[in-house]
């Protein structure tokens, strides 16, 4: 199990964030695609636009 070899000192912390980063990055792919290429491209354009008044 990875949270018990992480505990144990098998897994250099360096290495277990970069194994994280990299299931985020494939685990967020679906929504990316979305927003930047699917159907959800208006709403990220329209994001985009506004502005912050405060």
């Amino acid at each position: 199990m990875l949270e018990k070899d992480y505990v144990e000192g098998k897994i250099h912390p360096l290495d277990l964030k970069n194994m994280v980063a990299e299931y985020l990055v494939e685990m967020l792919e679906p929504a990316r695609k979305y927003f930047l290429e699917g159907p959800g491209r208006r709403y990220y354009e329209e994001l985009r636009s506004l502005r912050i008044t405060r």
